[in-house]
């Protein structure tokens, strides 16, 4: 079951298995996931599990399969033509002239900082003070949905000119050191990528081996993060309670299991302490709204218990839950099931972008363990670039007076 995005003559879409561009699905097993890594986590700091908890889990993933279900329905089997757009040479060098910008103006390039001279100042520092306000959200955002569309047009027309943006997206994330945006492209790439095709054995295979080096890559990125050798994972180590050999050649890989398993961690932590429910109106729009409109609404913050400090994130649901306890909870995944409704249901005559948006709402809900991604517009705010682009385009073609089709008679002179 698959998604055939390769071109076809005619350049088309067509969807052989829904379930690869399927946000419910993606809801459902990264959930289970993520409980049943938590379940086999070595932390000594880790709870049992709130079985109030499990079952709002339990009911939730078996809401997001069935829906995914009926999601898989809607789009099985249907075909959609690719409306393939020039290769902008001036708007790959304006996203080019940007990054440089951004780096003139921080200073720094982080990569390098936290390569070689990451003695003295903490390389978080670096990295939260990178770029240039407001603007930088722009150019993240706009730079995660650019990317994973070309590599889609590229997909679609196999030419070669559509990987140079994809390309050049990729190397800036790199060089500012942005891990979680990274992970963000390469689950819609991935996605995109071998949906087109049939997964056998060796695909199989490798995407496993790639999965392994991109998590020893992550974990060692976390080391030098917090001043220590690539191969020293004692900062994770002895924040999570891990006993082991910090330099063993498997141990970068804990920067992944906690990173997967500690904001749930957080939330097991705050539903299981007691009065721990704030039931604030304010604090509700805090946890539901975009930040950027959010922030504008209301200036109080919403905090949560933490099990160490270090490790601060909550996953999509602890700041709902902080307001408005279980029901806030069941609020937000509404809202993350009315938000994929949307994308599936809105009437974008070039699937391109649906399907780019499905594969960014797909990213969203597999990093939701870890932050509600929805809230987030560092992140979110590519996938409202995609559904607008998308509609943008089909004003234009409606604007396009059909031609005519009528015969025309040239009448000449006998020679």
């Amino acid at each position: 079951m698959i998604i055939n995005l390769r071109g076809q003559g005619s350049n088309q879409i067509k969807i052989y298995n829904a379930w690869l561009i399927n946000p419910f699905f993606a809801y459902s097993l990264v959930w289970t996931v993520v409980i049943f890594l938590y379940a086999l986590s070595p932390a000594k700091i880790n709870l049992p599990i709130n079985q109030g908890l499990l079952a709002f889990f339990l009911v939730t993933i078996i809401i997001s399969a069935v829906c995914g279900f009926f999601f898989s329905k809607k789009f099985q089997g249907k075909v959609f033509k690719v409306k393939v757009p020039h290769f902008s040479v001036a708007l790959l060098f304006a996203i080019i002239a940007l990054y440089c910008l951004e780096f003139i103006y921080s200073g720094n390039i982080p990569l390098l900082f936290y390569l070689f001279f990451n003695d003295d100042i903490m390389a978080s520092d670096v990295y939260m003070n990178f770029g240039i306000p407001t603007l930088h959200v722009l150019i993240v955002t706009f730079s995660i949905f650019y990317c994973i569309y070309c590599f889609l047009l590229f997909i679609v027309t196999r030419n070669l000119k559509f990987l140079i943006p994809s390309g050049v997206c990729i190397l800036y994330f790199v060089l500012i050191f942005s891990r979680g945006a990274l992970v963000f492209i390469a689950c819609a790439l991935v996605i995109i990528y071998f949906a087109g095709r049939p997964i056998y054995l060796r695909h199989a295979l490798l995407i496993a081996l790639l999965a392994f080096v991109a998590a020893m890559l992550f974990g060692i990125f976390g080391n030098i993060r917090s001043g220590y050798a690539w191969n020293d994972s004692y900062a994770i180590m002895d924040i999570a309670k891990i006993e082991g050999d910090r330099y063993g050649f498997f141990s970068p890989l804990y920067w992944v299991e906690e990173y997967i398993v500690c904001s749930f961690r957080n939330l097991n932590y705050n539903v299981s302490l007691e009065n721990n429910i704030t039931y604030d109106t304010s604090d509700l729009i805090t946890a539901l709204v975009i930040d950027f409109v959010s922030k504008r609404i209301v200036t109080n913050d919403i905090s949560f218990s933490l099990v160490v400090p270090a490790l601060s994130t909550g996953t999509m649901y602890i700041l709902p839950y902080r307001a408005m306890g279980y029901l806030g909870m069941t609020l937000n995944f509404i809202i993350y099931c009315l938000a994929a409704l949307i994308v599936a249901c809105s009437k974008m005559r070039n699937f391109e972008c649906k399907v780019v948006c499905l594969a960014l709402m797909f990213g969203l809900y597999v990093l939701s363990p870890f932050d509600n991604m929805l809230w987030y517009s560092g992140y979110s705010f590519a996938l409202f670039i995609g559904y607008i682009y998308g509609y943008v385009k089909i004003n234009t073609s409606r604007k396009q007076k059909p031609k005519s089709n009528r015969l025309r008679i040239v009448l000449r002179k006998p020679v």
